[in-house]
């Protein structure tokens, strides 16, 4: 069981991955071209954006795909598994690794961006203010 539910835990991963890889075209389509395009067309100079900004988009972008992912596109894989015989159980557990798995990289890259740009984390940077 336990090999099952890994197998299916790194199909689900990538298929959000794939899924997540393709929010982000829209998304730099969306906040980035397009407004750069008419910013260039309108005044012929373009308005940048930091980098930081930039970071906080794309973490803001992955952790809404997260919970959109978690709520909205279950019914997708419970057809595949039940297709293949694959208990519920084993595909509940494959979906929480799968998420997890999803939720790991961002926490990590959130973290990273955190010490980068404040300096400290969680509460240490409410210290002071």
């Amino acid at each position: 069981m336990n090999t099952k539910s890994n197998r299916l835990a790194i199909y689900n991963f990538k298929n959000s991955l794939f899924h997540l890889g393709t929010t982000y075209i829209w998304f730099f389509a969306i906040v980035v071209i397009v407004p750069t395009l008419i910013s260039l067309i309108v005044s012929s100079n373009m308005s940048g954006m930091t980098w930081s900004n930039f970071v906080s988009e794309l973490l803001a972008v992955a952790i809404f795909y997260t919970i959109a992912d978690c709520l909205f596109f279950n019914y997708n894989n419970f057809k595949l598994t039940i297709q293949n015989g694959i208990s519920r159980r084993t595909a509940w557990l494959a979906r929480v690794k799968g998420i997890l798995l999803l939720s790991l990289p961002i926490v990590i890259v959130q973290g990273i961006d955190a010490l980068v740009e404040h300096g400290s984390l969680l509460y240490a940077g409410l210290f002071g203010t």
